[in-house]
């Protein structure tokens, strides 16, 4: 789904204090669809960024058993997701040529 020459958005996260490092460790594939669906437009904005939540929810579900670790991991991606409802409009339907379909 991606080109791997090209450096992605991942969700247009700062990279201050390694915050970008942190996500894409944790959230990379729910991250590469959400700017998928941002930049082709093949949903509303508000369906890609619920489709970016229950990925990211998904993906915490899988990865932590701990429910302490788990409750973290939630309230970052829920930052996350009210972000990206906060500023997404700059980025919605703005193609950076940086995610093409195979």
């Amino acid at each position: 789904m991606r080109n791997d020459r090209t450096k992605r958005r991942y969700g247009s996260i700062p990279e201050i204090f390694g915050l970008r490092d942190w996500y894409v460790r944790n959230f990379d594939n729910a991250f590469e669809t959400h700017d998928y669906h941002y930049e082709s437009v093949t949903l509303s904005r508000n369906k890609a960024d619920k489709i970016l939540l229950r990925d990211m929810k998904a993906l915490i579900q899988y990865a932590h058993t701990s429910k302490r670790k788990r409750v973290g991991y939630y309230i970052t991606a829920y930052a996350a997701y009210l972000m990206v409802r906060l500023f997404g409009w700059s980025s919605y339907g703005k193609s950076s040529g940086k995610i093409t379909t195979i």
